[in-house]
């Protein structure tokens, strides 16, 4: 019997459509950004233009924790900062929310 359960955290959840059909939903730190994104922000970052899976995965958190402040967000993707905006493709409209798992 355990006595202490450990809390688990809320998960973030993303839905991105464009045109009226769904791109994605699901967590959002599955969200697959698209290469030339990855790319373009592991230059920024660390001045790598052929970045390996560790930091393709840093570029990915950090993006959520620029994106974090915003949330939660509905709407189109054009309403986020222009930085953010670059992140999903144009015309989407995006949801992003916290759930409890």
């Amino acid at each position: 019997m355990a006595l202490f359960k450990r809390k688990k955290k809320p998960q973030l959840v993303m839905t991105l459509t464009q045109g009226g059909q769904t791109i994605f939903s699901g967590p959002a730190f599955d969200y697959p950004f698209e290469e030339h994104v990855l790319v373009a922000l592991a230059v920024q970052f660390y001045n790598d233009p052929a970045p390996c899976e560790i930091r393709r995965a840093a570029v990915r958190s950090r993006i959520w924790m620029e994106m974090e402040p915003l949330i939660p967000f509905g709407g189109p993707t054009e309403s986020l900062p222009p930085m953010q905006q670059a992140y999903f493709p144009e015309g989407a409209m995006l949801s992003l929310q916290w759930e409890d798992p």
